[in-house]
């Protein structure tokens, strides 16, 4: 798994801030599909900030989570979607990682292009359901 991270770690930070200078306001959205209750997912998103840090320090980088085992229905995974989506339109992120099948699966039904140049990947996991 730490290979995972630190592959996508190298390609989206040198993408990133390859062709500019950073600026004060950009940053990678991390949107998990677990909650924050469990240990895995802060292992996986701190493996990703010490990885990112260690390539390009300056980048800033904030988590969200859906919360998919607590809630089974993948309508509400798409609406805590369209709600994160929403509440980063005023400064969309550079870079969205996602974390897991109902983070993904949420990211590609809710997002229809708010954030404009902003670049996503998905790291898919299994066992989240099938809801899509």
């Amino acid at each position: 798994m730490r290979n995972i991270v630190i592959v996508l770690c190298l390609l989206f930070t040198v993408n990133l801030f390859g062709e500019q200078k950073e600026k004060e306001d950009e940053y990678i959205l991390l949107i998990s599909s677990y909650s924050s209750r469990y240990p895995w997912p802060k292992m996986i998103e701190n493996t990703f900030r010490d990885e990112v840090g260690r390539v390009e320090g300056r980048v800033k980088v904030y988590s969200e989570y859906l919360n998919c085992d607590r809630f089974s229905s993948s309508e509400i995974w798409l609406e805590r979607m369209r709600m994160i989506i929403r509440n980063h339109a005023s400064r969309p992120p550079k870079i969205v990682v996602l974390i897991a099948d109902g983070a993904w699966m949420a990211y590609r039904k809710a997002y229809s292009g708010e954030w404009g140049g902003c670049k996503s990947t998905a790291w898919r996991g299994q066992g989240l359901g099938n809801g899509f």
